[in-house]
């Protein structure tokens, strides 16, 4: 349902248990849609950046299998991002239940962030983001045992001297897992303080 209709949908697969194969097969009829499946496990990163080398396009944009786009969601940013020569748009996003029930928050972003903002709080959630593919490659994800996302966005922006844009219309919905790995503070805490040693950052430099 994407305002924005010349773009390719490339759907990994990494080994997933429930139907989600059946359903990807009923949407092949659309010349859009690239499918791949991992032989094996490869996690988030690995997968991630596998996909990456699969697209053709010079910008790329992420979203989880459990996270909703708003319709007008590419448009918008892609829009943005050519008006700005932005390498990287993030967006503010809603939230959305284990069950699909709505939430009556929002997230809402800044509208720009540097190195050092973006180390006091992580407001580039990948499912609400595009970026550049040359950026992606050049900083491909790894560090699955903390936020492997979060380290490369830090990457991004302090090696490359750059700032990520944001967009105050919300525009996707984030779903709130019982299992995500951001959901228990502690832990999300002590992961924070680990993504940013693989930064070559420790407690003290952060604050």
């Amino acid at each position: 349902r994407q305002t924005e209709k010349n773009f390719e949908l490339i759907i990994v697969n990494d080994c997933s248990t429930d139907s989600s194969e059946e359903i990807i097969k009923e949407y092949m009829s659309d010349d859009r849609i690239r499918y791949f499946k991992n032989e094996k496990n490869l996690k988030v990163s690995k997968t991630r950046n596998f996909g990456v080398s699969k697209a053709e396009s010079d910008y790329v944009a992420f979203v989880d299998s459990d996270d909703i786009w708003l319709d007008n969601k590419l448009e918008k940013q892609l829009a943005f991002m050519k008006a700005h020569d932005a390498q990287i748009c993030y967006s503010s996003y809603g939230f959305i239940s284990d069950d699909g029930t709505m939430k009556n928050k929002v997230f809402d972003v800044p509208k720009m962030v540097t190195f050092k903002k973006l180390l006091k709080q992580n407001v580039i959630t990948p499912s609400a983001s595009i970026f550049k593919k040359e950026l992606l490659l050049k900083y491909p994800f790894y560090a699955d045992k903390v936020h492997e996302d979060f380290v490369a966005f830090l990457q991004m922006l302090k090696n490359e001297k750059i700032c990520a844009y944001g967009i105050a219309d919300p525009l996707i919905l984030y779903r709130l897992t019982t299992n995500s790995k951001s959901r228990n503070k502690i832990k999300a805490a002590v992961m924070t303080l680990k993504s940013y040693k693989e930064v070559g950052l420790n407690l003290f430099e952060q604050l």
